[in-house]
């Protein structure tokens, strides 16, 4: 499956919230906005919300992961931060990794240019376009105004 036919089938998603994808024990990305979402969302200082719930990336000194994953520290019958979740899981199930937890409806996806994808998958994910396009070049699936194969 190539990153827009991934993009495409993350539109039409429809999570059912199951938790499936907050049980597994993996690394969860934080990025700068993710952390001042998670904070907002608590009312705390980015520092307390660090010392709370983010430490080091393994691999990356540039980025924070979620401190407590397996299970995710925010899924307790549900996500208790839904709405200011990390940007991965906004992109769970067919953008954040190789894994796909979740059941992969298949059959005919609609045509759509890359930019009718990048704006509605920011609709639908609730970024801002800039935001998810640094997201995709990130991951390796959006360059030159397009994404890859």
């Amino acid at each position: 499956m190539n990153w827009k036919e991934r993009a495409i089938r993350q539109i039409f998603f429809e999570c059912k919230r199951c938790g499936t994808c907050c049980q597994e024990p993996k690394i969860v990305d934080i990025y700068p906005r993710d952390a001042l979402r998670i904070a907002r969302r608590f009312r705390i200082s980015m520092r307390l919300a660090a010392k709370r719930h983010f430490m080091r990336h393994p691999n990356d000194d540039e980025r924070l992961t979620l401190r407590n994953v397996a299970p995710c520290e925010f899924y307790q019958n549900g996500c208790r931060i839904y709405r200011s979740r990390p940007l991965i899981c906004r992109m769970y199930p067919y953008l954040a990794g190789p894994t796909i937890y979740c059941e992969t409806p298949t059959g005919e996806l609609p045509e759509m240019d890359d930019q009718d994808v990048i704006i509605k998958l920011a609709k639908v994910t609730n970024l801002r376009i800039l935001e998810l396009e640094d997201y995709l070049r990130y991951i390796g699936a959006w360059k030159d105004g397009r994404f890859t194969s």
